[in-house]
């Protein structure tokens, strides 16, 4: 059942009674801040929460709070679970970001607060970045080992027709161009 006025009836042979009850919402739940981190290309922070809805409890927007002094000073309404705060973010400041959620029955109380310092310098590089890197490395590194084993297979076949053309010398006691001859039938 839904939040909101509900009717019920109940019968027996001829006897019937109808009743009404609301059944109301709640505030909604905390949110949980999860990821926070620097974007160095655009001087951004990007924030993402996850939400924790319920039947009773939905969640209709967000209420994010960011502070860059001691006391919130912005506050935003949001309908989605992340936020990019692209404007007004310095290098070498920190900032302080807080989250509730709203719906039709109150808001709920605010998260954690969770903080982060943007570098002063330098060049930052996401996980994900990383995982992309250490992939290409292992991919790099499998295509050496494949490329080594041709080559030792190489190796292998071209030693195996040297071994052939001195056992076909020392058999026959030809001369040297006629092992060349039978090297060069071989290959074909």
């Amino acid at each position: 059942l839904a939040p909101g006025t509900h009717y019920i009836t109940i019968s027996y042979g001829n006897l019937s009674s109808s009743a009404s009850f609301v059944l109301k919402g709640l505030p909604p739940l905390v949110p949980e801040i999860d990821q926070l981190y620097v974007l160095e290309k655009d001087i951004a922070i990007s924030i993402h929460w996850t939400a924790n809805t319920t039947f009773l409890r939905p969640i209709s927007s967000y209420t994010l709070q960011v502070s860059s002094t001691t006391a919130f000073n912005q506050t935003l309404t949001l309908t989605n679970t992340s936020y990019i705060l692209r404007m007004g973010v310095a290098r070498g400041h920190t900032y302080v970001f807080q989250v509730r959620a709203v719906n039709a029955y109150g808001s709920g109380n605010y998260s954690d607060s969770r903080s982060l310092t943007v570098p002063n310098s330098g060049l930052l590089v996401p996980w994900w970045a990383w995982l992309i890197v250490a992939l290409l490395l292992l991919l790099a590194l499998l295509l050496c080992c494949v490329f080594c084993c041709c080559l030792f297979c190489c190796f292998k076949k071209a030693k195996q027709q040297t071994y052939i053309v001195k056992e076909y010398k020392a058999d026959t006691g030809k001369n040297f161009e006629a092992a060349e001859e039978y090297q060069t039938t071989i290959s074909i």
